[in-house]
């Protein structure tokens, strides 16, 4: 095989390439979906009255303003933090020289200066086992708020601050508003602000706000009752709608093994090509009860499973509304009341369902695109803006039928693919897409000058489908539930390989789907059932070939 090792800056450099594909995908919108200008204008109206909504319901723990305003005697403390940093060579590193780095989460660090006391911390234990308790005997016996965070797993319980505040224990909003107040948005502000650029216009507020309880017993348990394994009470990887999430233990670590936050960069510098990764990190965990784990939200993370025992765990999702002063000082139309962090976010959220309403599969495509592209305009950085972007791109290129056109199409889904990898090179979803879009490349390219494609693109091709596997391998040792995604990037790879009639190997890569259809550590999706199905009977077909 020929090597591949700079593969990753194939399209990519810091001299304006990503404008020139912007305004290429610009074009494609502005002459393909009727009325494009409008269509946008509409969309970020739609998103910025779904922020002032849910800006409505944060209302209920108190702005920043509102309460700095309460407690205006009180002087707010930085709590003393640390940040983690990841960088190329692969290793993870605490207060070093950010100039070098890639800031991936800050902890409180001073024992004696925790953001909840173990009384506040009692209280709110206290209160959530009494609605779990009120709800399990009678679900109808409390009206509960319904929750915006969507990624709950069986054996995992949770309860909304708010709701515990109105039905159980009053106690709990003025605990929470003392600590929002006193230390947890200034702990914010000075930690985050070289990562938010427009810091300084935004008042905080608690997007949502929730006590969960990972259950290790009955998430083992419910995972393979026969035989009592699997990953444990934990959260599949994922992004937090947002600005930054806060991650509170509420219990010592001594009462539980495993869990912890993995954040997805952190793997920098760790996914060994052959073998066993070296020295992966461990999870982020806070140095106590009481302390406090922060990320941006849109940072990719895992809840890492949870094995023995029981962990408890209050998350604040904070995100921000422009100050009523900055508002003042601008024409109304001339600046959006949602941070652009939070923008790119919804945009990104939205696009799916936004699109369902179209009549036709190009315009749901369009939509979609436009969406992808909106949230580039308002996070440059957000790699999983042009990952979408890109797969957009890839699903419009099969609407052409002029073969040349739909090359040119790919090509510039690549472009973007390739953008979202240099920004982040360790999400295992893109390098398998990576892989299929590669593929799709070749297909078009050999269709086109009718021989063999890129004389290196087989070989891109493998790399990236290689790749994803690694990554899902590691996530998986760590604990993490990535089970659909590592099985979509198997079979892929392994079609890959059979097409190139190599069924021996093949085989070695496919009979984890073997493995995994025999001893399922989760209930699987109709999806993903047909994903392991298609994939032992690929295997079935290579192992008669051999």
């Amino acid at each position: 095989m020929e090597d591949v090792s700079d593969v990753s800056t194939r399209t990519y450099d810091d001299g304006g390439h990503e404008t020139i594909f912007l305004e290429k995908v610009d074009r494609i919108l502005n002459t393909s979906l009727e009325n494009a200008s409008q269509s946008k204008e509409d969309t970020l109206a739609m998103i910025d009255a779904s922020h002032a909504k849910d800006a409505e319901f944060c209302a209920s723990l108190g702005t920043e303003e509102s309460i700095s305003m309460r407690n205006a005697a009180a002087a707010p403390k930085i709590i003393p933090y640390e940040w983690m940093y990841a960088n190329e060579d692969g290793e993870n590193h605490f207060n070093e020289d950010p100039s070098v780095m890639i800031p991936l989460a800050i902890r409180t660090i001073d024992l004696n200066q925790p953001i909840l006391d173990q009384e506040s911390i009692s209280i709110i234990r206290g209160a959530a086992e009494n609605m779990w308790e009120a709800v399990r005997a009678n679900p109808q016996s409390i009206s509960t708020s319904s929750s915006r965070f969507t990624y709950q797993r069986k054996g995992n319980y949770e309860a909304h601050l708010v709701d515990l505040a109105d039905n159980v224990d009053g106690r709990i909003r003025n605990i929470i508003m003392d600590a929002l107040g006193q230390k947890i948005y200034p702990l914010v502000r000075d930690a985050f602000r070289p990562l938010i650029t427009e810091l300084d216009d935004l008042n905080f507020c608690v997007y949502d706000s929730l006590v969960i309880r990972y259950n290790s017993t009955e998430a083992l348990m419910m995972d393979n009752p026969s035989k009592a394994q699997g990953f444990g009470a934990g959260q599949p990887l994922h992004r937090d709608l947002g600005l930054v999430s806060v991650n509170i233990m509420l219990n010592a670590a001594e009462e539980f093994t495993g869990g912890g936050t993995f954040l997805e960069n952190q793997l920098r510098g760790k996914i060994a090509e052959e073998g066993v990764a070296e020295d992966v990190p461990s999870p982020l965990k806070s140095i106590g009860a009481g302390h406090a784990v922060a990320h941006l939200s849109n940072q990719r993370h895992a809840g890492v499973g949870t094995t023995e025992g029981v962990r408890d765990i209050l998350v604040l999702f904070l995100t921000a509304s422009r100050k009523s002063s900055v508002l003042h000082n601008f024409n109304e139309k001339s600046i959006n009341v949602t941070p652009d962090m939070e923008r790119a976010a919804r945009l990104k959220t939205n696009a799916r369902s936004n699109s369902s309403r179209c009549d036709t599969l190009e315009e749901s495509i369009l939509i979609r695109m436009m969406h992808h592209r909106l949230a580039i305009q308002f996070a440059p950085a957000d790699e999983e803006a042009w990952h979408y972007l890109g797969m957009t791109l890839l699903e419009y290129a099969k609407t052409k039928k002029e073969t040349q056109k739909a090359l040119e199409i790919a090509r510039l889904s690549i472009s973007c693919l390739n953008q979202a990898f240099a920004i982040n090179p360790c999400d295992g979803r893109l390098c398998n897409n990576l892989g299929l879009a590669h593929e799709t490349l070749l297909a078009y390219t050999t269709a086109t000058t009718k021989e063999s494609g890129f004389r290196n693109e087989d070989s891109v091709v493998e790399y990236y489908y290689k790749r994803s596997a690694r990554i899902h391998q590691i996530y998986e040792d760590l604990g993490c539930d990535i089970s659909f995604d590592y099985a979509s990037a198997t079979l892929n790879y392994g079609l890959h390989i059979a097409n190139k009639d190599d069924f021996e190997h093949a085989v070695q890569i496919l009979m984890r789907l073997r493995y995994a259809d025999t001893d399922a550590k989760f209930v699987r999706s109709p999806e993903e059932d047909r994903i392991v199905n298609d994939g032992v009977t690929l295997l079935d077909f290579c192992m008669s070939k051999i």
